[in-house]
């Protein structure tokens, strides 16, 4: 099971943007994405200055795995749908909503295949990529070793040995490593993965010169 991300846009995936999203989304909500004209671009961009490029483009074509992979819509018969994720953020009182809660449902609903990518299929198991890091980490804790794992770790460990993070924690004592030959990109997309959980508060990457020394620590 390939590991995907939506790579190269961190920023959108800031949680603080990721709020402003959300609310944008929700006042847009059963917004016509066939239409002529933008039904987003005015908005998402005066509301997170965030460029949203190519200006060509609408912001739906090039952006959708990003609201996507955050939770926050789909399109149905072509419209907008905004998640209950998204309306639960965006409500007037997200500000007492701390990233931590909505890491939580991002944890329990992001899975693999997503129906975020192309290829997507409901049949066969479901993939928990976050779950599956997290409880590596806390194996290692409850081993006595130190609760940090490498991007090298995370492929070889985790990737390689198809763990759907639905397993045991004591399971992912046992791991060994395997070789495993990322497809393209695949690699970075599992990098900035990392970077985006790593707002959640007991976790923080340590990005270091060399790519298997790229790591996630709990804290």
């Amino acid at each position: 099971m390939q590991w995907r991300w939506d790579q190269g846009r961190l920023d959108y995936f800031r949680f603080d943007m990721i709020k402003r999203i959300a609310t944008v989304l929700c006042s847009l909500e059963n917004a016509d994405l066939r239409a002529k004209l933008d039904p987003l671009r005015d908005q998402l961009t005066l509301n997170t200055s965030l460029p949203f490029a190519p200006n060509h483009y609408k912001v739906w074509r090039n952006y959708k795995r990003v609201f996507g992979c955050c939770l926050l819509a789909s399109e149905i018969d072509g419209r907008m749908i905004c998640t209950e994720l998204c309306h639960r953020i965006a409500a007037p009182t997200s500000n007492y909503v701390p990233a931590d809660f909505y890491f939580e449902k991002f944890i329990q609903k992001f899975y693999y295949p997503s129906p975020v990518f192309e290829g997507y299929s409901n049949r066969g198991a479901q993939y928990f990529p976050v779950c599956a890091i997290l409880k590596l980490l806390l194996a290692r804790l409850r081993s006595g070793q130190q609760p940090i794992v490498t991007l090298d770790e995370i492929i070889k460990l985790l990737v390689a040995n198809d763990c759907t993070g639905e397993e045991p924690i004591e399971y992912y004592t046992r791991l060994i490593p395997h070789p495993y030959s990322p497809a393209p990109d695949e690699v970075r997309q599992i990098r900035e993965l990392v970077r985006f959980i790593s707002q959640i508060s007991a976790l923080k990457t340590m990005n270091l010169a060399s790519t298997n020394q790229n790591r996630c620590s709990a804290t």
